[in-house]
């Protein structure tokens, strides 16, 4: 939550939560919810962030069977100064696209299992809590630079997903964009692992030793993955060599219809 402020320029400055869980009479039930409340505190507290409110949900329970542990988090922040909010979509058919964080993320209990495997297992990684202060003094510099820029965070369903909503939210439905694996990297964790924090950054060529100076001075990895083209085709590459092409006009109009259904 404290990066997708950070994202639009604004830093988070107090958290409201709510948790909801199963009955508390059971044991592991118990469990979850004192977990959730330790992890909160540690979060908050390396991130400089208070809780000022919230409230705590038990019983959720439907003929005996009981919810997943549902902890929601809420974040307020405040924006100074007239730095130009980023976008979080493509904005031209000549950008470089960069990684900023891990290059692999973990796969435990992510979308990518979920959805094609059809399991909900393993154990999402922990969140380095370190390196999510390090990004976020990134992202502070960042915002304070003139250069255009579009940025997105990796959450659900990973580095692919993400880097393809930036294309389905451009207003150029001839957009395209081209992603290289770097080499000695795990594929599935490249592209569809979940651990935070990692985001994309798109910009203009000339602007990329830029953004590698200020990751550099933030502590984090910066790796440049990709371009943005007008081919309206998605194209993944590892070692020189085409492993995937889909159209992106077809997968958009799918990704459209889902929201709109949605809502």
């Amino acid at each position: 939550g404290a990066i997708n402020l950070a994202l639009k320029g604004t830093e988070a400055i107090g958290v409201t939560d709510c948790l909801n869980f199963a009955s508390p009479v059971n044991p592991e039930v118990m469990w979850q919810f004192s977990e959730t409340i330790e992890g909160i505190s540690v979060a908050c507290e390396a991130l400089g962030i208070p809780v000022i409110s919230g409230n705590v949900s038990f019983y959720n329970e439907t003929d005996g069977k009981a919810i997943h542990p549902t902890p929601m988090l809420g974040l307020v922040g405040l924006s100074e100064g007239k730095h130009k909010i980023a976008p979080s979509r493509f904005f031209s058919t000549s950008l470089e696209i960069g990684l900023v964080g891990n290059r692999e993320g973990g796969m435990g209990g992510s979308l990518f299992a979920s959805q094609w495997f059809g399991r909900e297992c393993g154990k999402p990684e922990e969140t380095d809590l370190k390196s999510a202060v390090r990004m976020l003094n990134f992202l502070a510099k960042l915002k304070t630079k003139r250069f255009e820029y579009a940025c997105h965070d990796i959450s659900d369903g990973g580095l692919l997903l993400a880097a393809m909503e930036m294309a389905f939210q451009s207003p150029f439905d001839c957009l395209g964009l081209e992603i290289n694996i770097p080499r000695e990297t795990d594929t599935d964790g490249f592209l569809f692992g979940e651990t935070i924090p990692r985001i994309l950054v798109a910009y203009d060529p000339s602007e990329s030793t830029e953004i590698e100076v200020l990751a550099n001075q933030a502590g984090v990895a910066f790796t440049p993955i990709g371009t943005v083209n007008d081919d309206a085709t998605v194209v993944i590459k590892q070692g020189g060599a085409k492993v995937l092409e889909r159209d992106l006009r077809s997968l958009r109009s799918q990704w459209h219809k889902k929201w709109k259904d949605f809502f």
